[in-house]
């Protein structure tokens, strides 16, 4: 974590295991990161491990009408648990591309990685700003 009033100081590393853990709506979060729909492109929509059949069936919004209305669990602060699960998922691809580049895997799934850590950022800046998931 960052100080908010110095962005160059650390003030905790956190694991991302014990960030979440408790926090059902985390995991939803994390989930919908993963979501991918149509307007991400092909190149988004094509990633390794992506569970695509469901994705083109049920969008986002309709996947969290599903949980809030089996869990009851207010959703009314989704948003920040999508952008916050988006750029969990951006630092998992970044630490796997990082594992690639340096040799200690040689999977070729992973040489692109780093493209889907700019294009995760820019789908959670534009969620932001478009104050929806």
């Amino acid at each position: 974590m960052l100080d908010p009033d110095d962005l160059t100081k650390i003030t905790a590393v956190l694991d991302w295991e014990m960030v979440t853990v408790g926090d059902p709506l985390m995991d939803l979060g994390t989930t919908l990161g993963y979501w991918m729909s149509r307007e991400v492109g092909d190149e988004l929509l094509n990633m390794p491990f992506n569970p695509r059949v469901l994705m083109e069936n049920i969008t986002r919004q309709e996947l969290v009408e599903i949980y809030a209305a089996a869990s009851g669990r207010d959703v009314s602060n989704i948003l920040f648990f999508y952008v916050f699960g988006t750029f969990k998922i951006a630092v998992i691809a970044q630490q796997i591309y990082a594992r690639y580049v340096r040799g200690f895997t040689k999977d070729p799934r992973f040489a692109t990685f780093n493209k889907f850590v700019a294009s995760l950022g820019i789908i959670a800046a534009s969620a932001i700003s478009r104050k929806s998931i």
